[in-house]
């Protein structure tokens, strides 16, 4: 429908509109201006009032909003995302050169090893090492006069089942502290008691000491324990028998931890006995310690510490 309604009227400058009247929300607004201000890629938007033109913006950039009663602007497009990746880098330099050792100095110098090698493997792969088979790592510093040594893990043993049935050399409290230590099996068999090397020391208490001992996985799990204690008067360091609630079977090959512990009483001492490193007899983790109040044993050994010891402990086989 044309708006050119009224007869002679070609354009609309020769309308007369009345201002006053009730258009019914329709109107002619800035139309002519908008348009011959505006060039190819000029957008409209509605201003405060009226309609405004916005000019197009710089190449690349997209029409954003800046906020419910607020003008659209133009802003950067997003950018494809930077990755960022690891490299290596070789260094050439002649710092970073590796150096040959000269091992025609005649150097003395201590074996070294790191690994744990025993007659009976105590590690899987087990590494069956004979006396004469030693490894050594020639020490190049200067001055070097100590004399050549060989360091096996070499523990001397009658009994097949986790332990050592050897007198140790020191004694230790197991007063309200889990001790012992961990052993490889050399038998598959069943184990239904545990004997320890203790002594019981009167200061004054005048009672019994009741000690327990306990085997437990390499993983510090708890497998069998005494039950009830067993009550060691005081008297002269001996080997103490303790019986298995049942019997426990064990591998060829794998390690148990074999512990002892007492409960502390005031005037009364409880000490077990063991051999302690630096040496090479003795796996620098070998030992076990666990301060813990006198009662059932943990179901797991959570909180000990390790040491360098190899108590006087070990099961007897059925």
């Amino acid at each position: 429908m044309s708006l050119l309604t009224k007869a002679g009227i070609e354009r609309l400058s020769e309308l007369e509109i009345d201002a006053d009247k009730d258009w019914q929300a329709q109107g002619i607004s800035n139309l002519k201006e908008l348009a011959a201000a505006m060039i190819k890629g000029d957008l409209v938007v509605k201003g405060n009032s009226i309609l405004d033109k916005l000019p197009a913006g710089p190449m690349g950039y997209v029409l954003t909003s800046t906020g419910v009663g607020q003008k659209p602007a133009w802003a950067p497009g997003p950018v494809p995302a930077f990755l960022y990746f690891p490299v290596w880098i070789g260094i050439s330099a002649p710092t970073a050169a590796t150096v040959t050792p000269d091992h025609t100095r005649a150097v003395d110098a201590p074996m070294i090893s790191l690994h744990d090698e025993t007659i009976v493997a105590t590690k899987v792969p087990a590494i069956d090492l004979a006396v004469s088979a030693d490894l050594f790592t020639p020490d190049y510093s200067e001055a070097e006069s100590m004399a050549p040594g060989s360091c096996h893990h070499h523990e001397v043993r009658t009994v097949a089942v986790p332990g050592y049935d050897g007198v140790g050399a020191n004694s230790i409290s197991i007063a309200d502290h889990i001790r012992g230590s961990r052993f490889m099996c050399m038998q598959d068999g069943e184990i239904d008691s545990i004997d320890v090397y203790i002594q019981v020391t009167d200061n004054g208490g005048g009672v019994d000491v009741p000690v327990k001992c306990a085997i437990y996985d390499v993983h510090g799990r708890f497998l069998k324990g005494v039950h009830p204690a067993v009550d060691i008067a005081a008297g002269p360091a001996a080997w103490h028998k303790f019986i298995l609630t049942s019997n426990q079977a064990v591998t060829i090959g794998h390690e148990y931890w074999v512990l002892v512990w007492a409960e502390g009483i005031a005037d009364m001492e409880a000490e077990a006995f063991y051999d302690s490193g630096p040496g090479c007899d003795i796996a620098i983790d070998q030992g076990l310690v666990l301060p813990e109040t006198f009662n059932g044993f943990p179901n797991t050994l959570v909180g000990h510490t390790r040491e360098q010891t190899k108590f006087s402990i070990h099961g007897n086989y059925v």
